[in-house]
């Protein structure tokens, strides 16, 4: 008896088994690393840290030619390349200070209607001590003239230039100015 019983039982569970579905669950598959693949990776690894290497050796020699490249080519007239001066400036710094005397504009690239006009002013006549000059390389002296005071703007700015000067530096000045006419 005992025998049909359990007999009985097992074909129950069957049944029951087979009457229900049982929720089952996958688990995520796991991807063995093996040596060989764990040593590619680390020649992957090499290879761009030995790149990164380069491209940085690249950068610091582009940094140090850079430090080495002269200042902006300016001009005689002071004026970097590609930056058009009106003759009418030129004029105005050459009649009211000389011709040794350089300039430089620069506009703004936000569009304001106005420009930095700089007169730059020659080592002979610069204010500034030796140590200042060396460490500089230029007297500049910048001013913002709108559009809309143009040319006027520029006389009076040179204007200003030339009365900052002590009086043998104008003397001078003017001097040389009568010289290079002549």
């Amino acid at each position: 008896m005992p025998r049909k019983n359990k007999k009985r039982t097992e074909e129950k569970q069957e049944e029951f088994l087979e009457e229900t579905e049982v929720p089952t669950t996958t688990l995520p598959k796991t991807e063995i690393v093996y040596k060989t693949d764990t040593t590619e990776l680390g020649k992957e690894i090499i290879s761009a840290i030995d790149e990164l290497k380069e491209s940085m050796k690249e950068m610091k020699s582009m940094i140090e030619e850079y430090k080495k490249s002269p200042e902006p080519v300016i001009h005689s007239n002071g004026n970097q390349e590609g930056t058009p001066i009106p003759a009418d400036y030129t004029n105005a710094v050459n009649t009211i200070l000389n011709q040794k005397f350089g300039l430089k504009i620069e506009y703004p690239d936000d569009g304001n209607p106005q420009m930095n006009f700089t007169i730059v002013v020659p080592q002979e006549y610069s204010s500034l001590k030796q140590d200042e000059w060396n460490r500089t390389k230029a007297d500049l002296r910048t001013k913002v003239i709108t559009f809309a005071e143009g040319l006027n703007g520029v006389r009076d700015w040179c204007t200003k230039v030339y009365l900052s000067f002590p009086n043998e530096t104008q003397a001078k000045i003017q001097q040389d100015r009568i010289n290079v006419r002549i």
